[in-house]
């Protein structure tokens, strides 16, 4: 739904037709010589209440907040696989 950023950052959007589900890959996307760090905040559909979130690998389950938001802290060259559910 909406999308806040503090730095350049790539999202690439992917559906699952199989299973209905939607994927997001949030990357941060500065220059690694300036070694920036990146805020990224995400609101999603209200249909929405958790998410699956893979980071170098690991995978772990968050509860949307209150806004049905989540933020995620990207280092340099850092990414985040994200799957909304309900």
């Amino acid at each position: 739904e909406e999308i806040e950023i503090e730095e350049t950052t790539l999202i690439n959007q992917m559906y699952d037709e199989e299973k209905g589900l939607y994927g997001y890959f949030i990357l941060n996307e500065t220059d690694p010589f300036f070694k920036k760090e990146n805020k990224v905040t995400v609101k999603f559909a209200d249909e929405y209440k958790y998410l699956m979130v893979v980071n170098r690998g690991e995978a772990t389950y968050r509860k949307l907040d209150k806004n049905n938001s989540a933020v995620f802290e990207l280092d340099v060259g850092d990414g985040y696989f994200v799957i909304p559910y309900n």
